[in-house]
């Protein structure tokens, strides 16, 4: 995401919840996901005519290092993403 600095390696939005997956080359993590929660939600409501909140509760954020169990996640994202993993 070009505001943030983030490489976007893999994401699925769900109905309720969504998966997303980056790297973070500078320590904003907690100003990127106010920016894409806030934006994508005013967006949505904007464009579907509604009001109030789209995601319940906090964000979950796990550390992840590179290597096998990052290229595990990336499948099962994308298998969420094609209705597959849900």
């Amino acid at each position: 995401m070009e505001s943030s600095g983030w490489a976007v390696y893999a994401w699925a939005l769900m109905n309720n919840h969504y998966h997303f997956l980056f790297k973070t080359p500078e320590p904003n993590l907690v100003a990127g996901m106010t920016w894409f929660q806030s934006t994508w939600t005013q967006r949505f409501n904007v464009r579907h005519r509604l009001w109030g909140h789209l995601f319940g509760g906090r964000y979950k954020a796990i550390l992840v290092e590179e290597g096998d169990y990052l290229t595990s996640l990336v499948h099962y994202i994308h298998l969420n993403e094609a209705g597959i993993g849900q």
